[in-house]
């Protein structure tokens, strides 16, 4: 009788468990960019990185402020420059499964060419 309690409670906590993370899936978006981990970004080596455009400034920030709305940010080198257009196709149609407005065409392709970028080779 003792063991079958221990058990119910285990099974208990197991299930308050999953309730608490699970219920932290729905929050806004300023949440999840407050949660969401610094990956750090690939550092360029050659000369002409050192003075980086506004367009490489406004891409990098387009994929940390999108990326973020659903989850950590991933390391562009997870991914080949070939994988990363079908992925962020996903993550587009994923986003308006949940509601969440994906941005403008414009946008993704800026995020996508970053990805590319900076990809595994």
């Amino acid at each position: 009788m003792k063991g079958r309690r221990i058990l119910i409670a285990a099974l208990l906590l197991l299930v308050l468990a999953v309730v608490i993370t699970l219920s932290g899936m729905g929050r806004h978006h300023q949440d999840m960019m407050d949660k969401a981990e610094t990956v750090p970004m690939p550092a360029d080596t050659t000369a002409a990185s050192n003075a980086q455009t506004a367009e490489v400034d406004a891409a990098e920030s387009a994929f940390r402020r999108t990326c973020a709305t659903c989850h950590t940010l991933p390391d562009p080198r997870r991914h080949t420059a070939r994988e990363w257009p079908a992925i962020i196709v996903r993550m587009e149609r994923h986003m308006t499964s949940r509601g969440i407005p994906p941005p403008p065409d414009e946008v993704l392709e800026e995020i996508t060419a970053y990805l590319q970028r900076n990809a595994r080779s």
